[in-house]
């Protein structure tokens, strides 16, 4: 998996504090407010914003799954 320099510098460098930061992520997590899919794609935009691809390839190959579609009556909705 692909990590950022600096991620492994901090890694290395702090590694109880670091510990300590992943126990946050987890924690964070699993408190619930938000449901999977989005906790994923907020993960994504934020790699993205970043230009880090680290973030990025833990998400599926198509983004665009994990939104559920409106439904809709009449005009079939279409997204690529």
């Amino acid at each position: 998996m692909y990590l950022p320099k600096v991620y492994k510098n901090f890694q290395d460098h702090f590694p109880e504090v670091f510990k300590d930061f992943k126990q946050l992520g987890i924690s964070t997590r699993q408190a619930g407010a938000l449901d999977e899919k989005i906790q994923n794609l907020v993960k994504l935009g934020i790699a993205v914003g970043a230009n880090s691809r680290g973030g990025a390839c833990q998400i599926p190959a198509k983004p665009w799954l994990l939104v559920q579609r409106p439904k809709r009556s009449g005009t079939p909705y279409f997204w690529p």
